[in-house]
């Protein structure tokens, strides 16, 4: 696949503190640019460093979709969601 994108849409009251070079921030948006990935590969790991306030203690979700230049013929693999616990100090 040409041109891959990952987006992660972060959850209310994330703040971001670090992001890797191929990445930027637009709001609560993460986008970051892949370049290109070869079939039945995945992505690599893309490590954001965030903290959040008082108002998500609990359980935290967060999801990340790729897309590419290319139709893919597998869509439903193209989303991922992970749940953090958020504790109090």
């Amino acid at each position: 696949a040409h041109n891959v994108i990952v987006t992660d849409l972060l959850p209310d009251n994330i703040i971001v503190e670090a992001l890797p070079a191929n990445c930027r921030l637009d709001e609560d948006l993460v986008v970051c640019a892949l370049g290109m990935l070869a079939a039945n590969t995945f992505a690599p790991l893309i490590k954001l460093t965030v903290k959040t306030t008082a108002a998500n203690v609990g359980q935290l979700e967060n999801s990340a979709r790729v897309i590419a230049k290319e139709i893919d013929p597998a869509p439903e693999n193209n989303q991922a969601s992970a749940f953090t616990d958020v504790l109090p100090l």
